[in-house]
């Protein structure tokens, strides 16, 4: 239906369109449909369904739904220009602050210049002084693990019996 309505206010539009070169008198035209008429307002060219109601004539705004749609895309669009937009500052500033505190975000620690790939530093390998210290500590572990284990056993078994007669 909307679609026929659609159709008709298109074939008004053409007509109205055609008739504009020849001066007109009245504001509005009328099409005749099959309940009714298309009424089109030629200075704004809004088109309006009208049909007769109780022996009253009463007139609809006809709504072309690409006119909205497409106000709803154009308000989408520049929303997301707004968005693109901040997403960009944010970035440039984020940007900012790791060149304010360099390396890894440690405050204090030398500024690399614009432009210089990142430094990747390898852990220290421990040396033998460092190796000997925890191989004695984890000696020392378990040694005392085995003696809370042999501790725990003495703990379960029973006293051996004794006979009093």
């Amino acid at each position: 239906m909307t679609r026929l309505l659609i159709r008709c206010a298109l074939c008004v539009l053409a007509l109205a369109a055609a008739q504009g070169a020849t001066a007109e008198t009245s504001r509005f035209t009328m099409t005749p449909v099959e309940d009714g008429g298309l009424r089109l307002d030629t200075q704004t060219g809004a088109v309006s369904h009208c049909t007769a109601e109780s022996g009253r004539w009463m007139c609809a705004d006809v709504t072309d739904e690409g006119v909205a749609r497409g106000g709803r895309i154009e308000s989408l669009e520049q929303e997301n220009a707004a968005l693109k937009q901040e997403n960009a500052g944010l970035k440039s500033a984020i940007e900012g602050l790791r060149a304010e505190r360099g390396p890894a975000g440690c405050e204090g620690a030398e500024k690399a210049p614009p432009g210089a790939a990142p430094q990747t530093s390898k852990p220290a390998m421990p040396g033998d002084e460092e190796i000997d210290q925890m191989m004695a500590f984890l000696e020392k572990m378990a040694r005392r693990l085995k003696a809370m284990v042999e501790d725990l056993k003495r703990e379960q078994t029973p006293p051996p019996a004794t006979d009093q007669l």
